[in-house]
């Protein structure tokens, strides 16, 4: 493990893959919304604690919410390591896990929201956290 500063090119490109994976969850949200409004519905007729719509589109709305709930964290540990001296490979590397735990988490939830599915997305929730520990854990050890 070493002490390193200055931009760490994996955790922003990390970061950028969170923004576009978060964008396309809306992007499917959104489109769909669109169809269905030009085809007659209600603009007000998807209320954000309800759920509304098919199946596979509440998954979409839901993963896209998980993602945006998520991401200011991870953001900011991504941003604070650029300014921080931090420990690597350990910082860089959690933020790659972290990126793709989350897209898995939100795949996993996109396409079953089966029990053994549901276990697997925890799973992949479970690695998240433990990838932002590392990440802060990271930043604090540099400090010592």
């Amino acid at each position: 493990m070493m002490i390193d500063a200055g931009l760490d090119v994996r955790a922003l490109w990390s970061l950028v893959g969170m923004a576009a994976w978060t964008l396309g969850l809306v992007a499917v949200v959104v489109t769909a919304r669109t169809f269905w409004v030009l085809g007659g519905a209600p603009a007000n007729s998807f209320p954000t604690a309800e759920k509304h719509g098919p199946e596979w589109y509440w998954r979409a709305y839901r993963a896209h919410q998980n993602a945006v709930e998520n991401i200011g964290v991870f953001a900011a540990l991504v941003l604070a390591g650029q300014f921080l001296p931090r420990l690597e490979p350990l910082f860089g590397n959690a933020a790659v896990i972290y990126f793709f735990a989350r897209v898995l988490q939100g795949l996993t939830h996109l396409f079953s929201t089966s029990d053994p599915a549901v276990r697997v997305r925890f799973a992949f929730f479970v690695i998240q956290l433990a990838a932002a520990a590392a990440m802060a854990a990271a930043l604090l050890g540099a400090r010592a």
